[in-house]
């Protein structure tokens, strides 16, 4: 734990660990101890270390009243497993009072990422299946990516309805993930490892279903319903949400 336990404007920052490349933490923790309440909070970054990204989601409610404490959160993308860091300035103001801190450098707030680069292909769109699955009922966020455009490689929903089945495109390959009985959420990705079927889908060729479906590459003629990009979900109600939508969650 870094801080200044004794100081006026205590700062409390521990070292953050982000497991999935992408978390929202507590950045660090101020506590009046000052003769005045807190009237204002203003903090920018400063300098966070190549391959860190870190944006400010909340400052302390205010006013702070003497002996009381507020936390500043953050998200934080890591793009490495590498250490980082991240500096700040925090200014705070109030009737009589004004205080300014510089943390830089060796007093910087540190951060250990765990974000393995991965050989996988970014994301197209995801699509959420389910009887009466409308727009809106899902919302879906983008944990992991490669490459500088941070094309996402997995992501996290949630629903407000139950969800069969999510499908995942990702290039030319299609990744299906089954939920029987229905979810409300879960993690999906553009790994075949992770999906419950795998397709990939070459050429001029626009429609298709899963092996487990019925191969219409068989010998064997297959006259059933077929997914496709326009309509992902095979004879069911859908939702689609392409990568480069805002509802994506993707950071700016």
């Amino acid at each position: 734990m870094i801080g200044d336990e004794d100081a006026y404007l205590r700062l409390e920052y521990p070292r953050i660990d982000v497991e999935d490349c992408i978390e929202e933490v507590e950045l660090l923790t101020l506590t009046n101890q000052l003769k005045a309440p807190i009237e204002t909070v203003e903090i920018d970054l400063l300098d966070p270390t190549d391959g860190l990204d870190v944006e400010i989601v909340d400052v302390p409610e205010t006013p702070i009243d003497v002996g009381e404490s507020g936390t500043v959160t953050a998200r934080v993308r890591c793009e490495n497993e590498d250490e980082g860091s991240v500096g700040f300035e925090i200014d705070v103001d109030g009737d009589d009072l004004a205080v300014e801190a510089h943390r830089t450098d060796a007093d910087a707030v540190e951060v250990d990422c765990n974000c393995p680069v991965l050989a996988l292909k970014g994301i197209s769109f995801v699509a959420f299946c389910g009887n009466g699955i409308e727009e809106g009922d899902v919302e879906i966020s983008a944990i992991q990516a490669v490459d500088d455009d941070w094309n996402p490689v997995k992501v996290e929903w949630k629903s407000n309805v139950d969800v069969d089945e999510v499908v995942v495109k990702a290039g030319t390959e299609w990744y299906r993930f089954d939920y029987h009985g229905g979810a409300r959420g879960g993690t999906v990705s553009s790994d075949e490892e992770d999906a419950d079927a795998f397709k990939e889908v070459v050429g001029n060729a626009q429609t298709f279903v899963f092996d487990d479906e019925g191969d219409s590459d068989d010998d064997e003629e297959y006259d059933g319903p077929e997914r496709s990009p326009s309509s992902p979900c095979l004879d069911q109600d859908g939702v689609k949400i392409d990568a480069d939508d805002d509802e994506f969650g993707l950071p700016d």
